[in-house]
């Protein structure tokens, strides 16, 4: 059995939490001691002990390197992350080994939408960090989110892995719509919405089985970014068989305090 610590280093905009808190003054795991405002160790169940916190510049407001850092008894390992605005580290059992893994969801873009993300989680062994997944804007994990426009202002919302569909009554002054409600002239010929990085990327037991899913939301806009109409929300679960990140559940948060937008279905 094994037994994780877990600091975070605030050099720069970093937060820690646990998969089952989001409280950092009581982080806790299944069999795990709980922690304390001044002492963020968490006993999970290994053997070994070591510690894991992200390092950055103390630039606070600018973008800023960040590495990754575990300290094993004497020794010191690092992963270099993507440069980034903020960055917030999670804790959480993933793949079912009774071990934590590290999650990390880094700010590393300001300009559209709520800006970009580069989302990870890393396994750590024996003097190794591994990645076992990570989705940004240039390499972005396929969550099965599509959507297709239908008469009287209608979106269609779907999720190709989990069989989910949602439809919003849309916006009446979009393009893709004639003035009476029917669909555009050759609007349905592509995909107009937009799903974005994950802005929000965590862990979380959805089924109470003890290992964690992670919780994924993306803004999704039609057209452009100024034309927000909520967000794409999917858990992933980690295959130990393929080790790969499949999507389990999926839903869609519909814009709020927007009379043009409203959830119908």
């Amino acid at each position: 059995m094994k037994k994780i610590k877990y600091l975070a280093v605030f050099l720069a905009y970093c937060t820690l939490f646990s998969c089952s808190n989001t409280d950092i003054s009581s982080i806790s795991n299944t069999d795990a001691d709980s922690a304390s405002d001044t002492d963020t160790s968490s006993t999970a169940k290994t053997d070994n002990t070591f510690q894991a916190h992200i390092e950055t510049s103390d630039n606070e407001t600018a973008f800023h390197e960040a590495f990754l850092v575990v300290e094993d008894g004497e020794e010191k390992y690092t992963h270099e992350l993507f440069k980034s605005h903020s960055d917030v580290m999670y804790t959480g059992d993933i793949d079912g080994d009774g071990d934590d893994e590290i999650i990390v969801n880094q700010l590393v873009g300001v300009t559209g939408g709520v800006g970009s993300y580069y989302s990870y989680v890393f396994d750590y062994e024996n003097g190794n960090i591994t990645e076992l997944f990570s989705s940004h804007m240039d390499d972005m994990f396929d969550t099965g989110f599509s959507s297709k426009l239908k008469d009287n202002y209608i979106v269609e919302f779907s999720n190709t892995f989990t069989g989910f569909s949602t439809e919003i009554d849309y916006y009446r002054n979009s393009n893709l719509f004639n003035d009476d409600g029917t669909v555009a002239n050759g609007k349905n010929d592509s995909d107009h919405a937009m799903f974005d990085s994950f802005r929000e990327f965590k862990p979380e037991d959805v089924d109470g089985d003890g290992i964690c899913e992670i919780l994924c939301l993306q803004f999704t806009a039609m057209n452009s970014h100024v034309e927000y109409v909520g967000d794409a929300q999917s858990y992933l679960k980690y295959n130990s068989d393929n080790k790969q990140f499949e999507v389990i559940k999926a839903d869609f948060i519909t814009r709020n305090g927007d009379e043009n937008i409203l959830e119908i279905s």
